[in-house]
């Protein structure tokens, strides 16, 4: 046996996926020049051909004589091939690309001769033919078969292309037996559950061919969806599957390409088949994800988040979405002993499940957020291309046709481009300039959310309801995303909040509102505060042991009447305060009566106007304001905050020092009745005992009101005083800081209040 010719043979028929039989090819005695390819088995057409690999090479084994592999072409394969026999025919053919495009081509034995390979859409048969095309042209499909010549010289390394149908219609015209239209040939009843994802698919694919594009495709599919498929899918499905078949060039019925299920090849199957998906499946973290719609998402994942349906989400790959879209995408094929060829099946579950829990691909893309809009990455750059941004890892999926965005704006576009984006918002009653400031804040993050690492969370209250601040607060949310922002009620408990916050990352939420909190609430969150200051966010997941790394692109709001950060949110806050400064908010008359549609409607241009302030300070050569950057938040002070302060706005991290809840002053008061206290103003340093004392008497019942007002509960417990001691421990306040100085007599810890300079 020639067991270089056998093992060549077996690798052919797997690449190719048709049969194979041994020939042998020698000179034809009768025409000098010329060659003769006989076939070594005689019913080659019916069987004797295999594609198995053990079989191919018993096959070639009984034939010693074999000089070179015989390729079966049409039927299963749905191979044609064309030989171009010379110059002229080479000629012909360049001339004619829209006919016989660039595709894998086998240089033949003779000179100046090639091989073609095309692939036939499925339900498409042509015969063999000779001088169709042209003199020195021949064909070779259903019924025929062509010599490997591959053994002899490789062939180009370009992939086998789809048969075009200029080239199927100058051969023959397809057969029948292909998907209808109008779906006629899936009858006119019901489609049943379980079938309706195959047939909408195949009647989608002959849409397609007919020269449909997507967004006509997505409508007809669902109307035949509502009045056919029992019962109907959900329209992003049918959407999903009108994008699938529109992915086709248009007159091609059937491009999927053939993914054979061979033994002890997993990793080159899973490979293949990863690759298919690599357009629509993504990584976070070591999860693998997709875009959807809130409806796809879980309930528990979706923690009470009310959200636009329309709204573009993250959504988590199911092992039964991989088997349907590998089924979908790919000629799943397993090879059949009893009918010595390969079948088509079903995406196997293993395959899916191995694929699922694999961890990681490379043909799989790290996905940090959607955009349904240009957007800023962390160079400050603007992307406008739709698709994935390898830049970022965010994807863009336009809703809008933006004007065109400068690329060095000046500074008088940029003031004019900010009094474009406030137009809209200046009937908000804004207690102060710096309100409004903060207003403005809000919807420029928002904007560049994907540049900046951290982002303040965003406090907008009130004096009464009614006045605004809910509306408000979804507006920077209407003007990058076209859609209002994720809102819920505060969490009572920090766990659900944790829950809540980790949920949004992971449905791709970049705004996100906390609605209506109680009237007067100081709000203090570890958990808010830990989640704005966390470039990347990590937590537990619900009923599950992993807890996922995801890069943190959500801006946080909070409503109510009269609330205030408080504790460490204070510096994490920027407060919006809306003030009609009379009884009721009622009876006031605006020029713009929905300012919902008005955004929507006016989105393109504040979006470019947002974009261009950002983008004018960035290109403008000045170096950083006199201003000290927002601890924890200093790309957000150099990307939001600059540009506004350059313009001549207020500084909205102002808000902080006069709407945020003062829990200084009690800390100062306490200080300070320490420090004047007669009891122990004569130590050089004192116990909590000696508070304690000091506070029990009658001249010093000012002491223990002071220690109780700023979280002392039991000023005259010792045990409670030394509580507060510590959780005050370098704290300044009223020109004090609380110094601890040790242990002195058993142990008990002293302490001494030192006088800083402010």
């Amino acid at each position: 046996m020639n067991k270089k010719l056998a093992d060549h043979a077996a690798a052919t028929a797997h690449e190719l996926g048709t049969a194979v039989f041994p020939v042998r090819v020698e000179p034809d005695p009768t025409r000098p020049g010329k060659t003769v390819k006989c076939p070594l088995v005689s019913n080659w057409t019916n069987g004797a051909a295999k594609i198995d690999p053990d079989e191919v090479r018993a096959l070639f084994a009984a034939h010693p004589e074999a000089t070179h592999a015989g390729l079966r072409t049409g039927g299963e394969s749905r191979l044609l091939v064309v030989d171009l026999d010379g110059p002229d025919a080479q000629r012909w053919a360049a001339e004619r690309p829209e006919m016989l495009p660039a595709t894998r081509t086998q240089p033949t034995q003779r000179a100046g001769g090639s091989h073609l390979y095309y692939s036939l859409p499925a339900g498409v048969e042509l015969r063999n033919s000779a001088g169709k095309l042209a003199p020195g042209i021949d064909t070779r499909a259903s019924g025929g078969f062509v010599v490997d010549w591959s053994i002899d010289a490789p062939p180009s390394g370009d992939p086998i292309a789809e048969a075009p149908v200029a080239l199927i219609e100058e051969l023959a015209k397809p057969t029948a037996g292909g998907p209808s239209a109008h779906g006629a040939g899936d009858g006119a009843g019901k489609i049943p559950e379980g079938r309706r994802n195959d047939t909408l698919f195949r009647i989608a694919a002959a849409w397609r061919r007919e020269g449909l594009d997507e967004s006509d495709i997505a409508d007809a599919l669902l109307k035949l969806n509502a009045s056919r498929c029992d019962p109907p899918l959900p329209e992003a499905e049918v959407r999903a599957v009108a994008k699938s078949a529109s992915r086709y060039e248009q007159g091609d019925p059937d491009a999927r390409p053939a993914l054979r299920l061979i033994g002890g090849e997993l990793h080159n199957v899973a490979d293949a088949a990863e690759r298919l998906l690599a357009g629509d499946v993504y990584t976070q973290g070591t999860k693998l994800v997709r875009l959807g719609v809130p409806a796809e998402l879980p309930a528990a994942e979706g923690e009470r988040i009310t959200r636009d349906a329309a709204q573009p989400v993250i959504v988590g790959v199911s092992g039964e979405y991989l088997r349907r879209e590998i089924t979908r995408r790919a000629s799943v094929l397993r090879f059949s002993r009893q009918r010595n060829q390969y079948e088509p099946v079903d995406c196997p579950r293993e395959l899916a499940e191995n694929i699922l829990h694999a961890g990681s691909s490379p043909h799989f893309r790290p996905l940090n957020g959607i955009a349904t809009a240009p957007f800023l990455r962390a160079d400050l750059s603007i992307c406008a291309r739709p698709g994935y941004d390898a830049a970022s890892g965010v994807i863009l999926e336009p809703t809008i046709n933006c004007p065109v965005i400068p690329e060095r704006p000046s500074r008088d576009d940029a003031l004019a481009a900010l009094r474009a984006l406030a137009a809209p918002f200046e009937e908000f009653p804004y207690a102060t300039p710096a309100a409004r400031a903060a207003a403005l804040a809000h919807v420029l993050t928002a904007v560049a959310r994907h540049a900046i690492g951290t982002s303040p969370v965003f406090t907008y209250t009130a004096t009464l309801a009614g006045t605004g601040k809910t509306l408000l607060s979804r507006m920077p949310a209407l003007v990058v995303g076209g859609t209002p922002p994720g809102l819920r009620p505060f969490p009572a408990q920090e766990d659900e909040l944790r829950k809540t916050l980790l949920a949004a990352l992971l449905a791709g939420d970049t705004a996100l509102v906390f609605d209506n909190i109680a009237n007067g609430t100081p709000v203090r969150s570890p958990a808010l505060c830990a989640f704005a200051t966390a470039d990347v966010y990590q937590d537990r997941k619900l009923g599950v042991s992993e807890s996922p790394r995801i890069p943190n692109r959500t801006t946080v709001a909070m409503t109510g009447n009269n609330i205030s950060p408080a504790g460490d949110l204070v510096r994490r806050s920027i407060v919006v305060r809306l003030d009609v400064n009379a009884e009721s908010p009622n009876g006031r008359v605006f020029e713009i009566n929905d300012l919902d549609a008005y955004v929507r409607e006016h989105r393109p241009e504040l979006l470019v106007a947002a974009l261009t302030v950002i983008r004018a300070y960035a290109v403008s050569g000045v170096d950083m304001l006199a201003l000290p950057p927002l601890p924890s938040f200093e790309r957000w002070s150099r990307v939001v905050r600059d540009p506004l302060v350059w313009l001549g706005c207020e500084d909205p991290v102002s808000t902080q020092e006069t709407e945020a809840d003062d829990e200084v002053s009690p800390l100062r008061a306490a200080f300070t009745e320490i420090a004047n206290n007669p009891h122990l103003k004569a130590m050089s340093s004192f116990k909590a005992r000696d508070i304690v004392n000091a506070a029990e008497w009658a001249d010093s019942r000012a002491l223990g009101e002071a220690l109780e007002a700023c979280g002392c509960r039991l000023p005259l417990e010792p045990g409670e005083a030394g509580n507060w001691l510590r959780a005050n421990r370098g704290r300044v306040a009223g020109g004090f800081k609380l110094v601890r100085l040790g242990g002195s007599h058993g142990n008990v810890s002293a302490w001494r209040l030192e006088r800083v300079q402010k």
